[in-house]
C-alpha cells in the first residue's frame, strides 16, 4: 500500500546516537543529525499525556511517517526547536502505509 501524498506535512530531523568527547576528554553520548524526513505529528491531549515529577513535566506526541523511515527507540526526533525521545515504534508491516511512533518530551 502506498502512503497517501499530502499526509506528511511536517519535516523532522532524525538524530542518531553518537559518541563524543567532552572538554575533559571523557566519552559522552551525543546525538547527530542523520537526515530529514516528512511526517505528521499530533500532540496528545493533556489528560492522556501530562504527568508531573517534581520540576520535570513530561508529555507525549504521536508521529506518523512512511514505512521507509529507518527509526528506532535509540534515536531522537527534532521537530522545529523541540527534541523528542522515542518511546516506541510500531511495526510498519502491521500498519501498511505508515509507521506510528510514540514520542516523549521532557521540559
Amino acid at each position: 500500500m502506498k502512503t497517501p501524498r499530502g499526509m506528511f506535512i511536517t519535516v523532522a530531523t532524525l538524530l542518531r546516537p553518537a559518541q563524543a568527547q567532552d572538554q575533559g576528554g571523557s566519552v559522552v553520548l551525543d546525538f547527530e543529525a542523520a537526515g530529514d524526513f516528512r511526517c505528521r505529528t499530533r500532540l496528545l491531549s493533556a489528560a492522556e499525556s501530562r504527568t508531573v515529577h517534581g520540576n520535570d513535566t513530561t508529555y507525549g506526541a504521536r508521529l506518523y511517517c512512511g514505512p521507509e523511515v529507518d527509526i528506532t527507540e535509540k534515536d531522537r526526533v527534532q521537530i522545529g526547536t523541540r527534541t523528542y525521545k522515542i518511546h516506541s515504534v510500531d511495526d510498519p508491516n502491521r500498519m501498511g502505509a505508515y509507521k506510528v511512533v510514540e514520542l516523549v518530551d521532557s521540559l
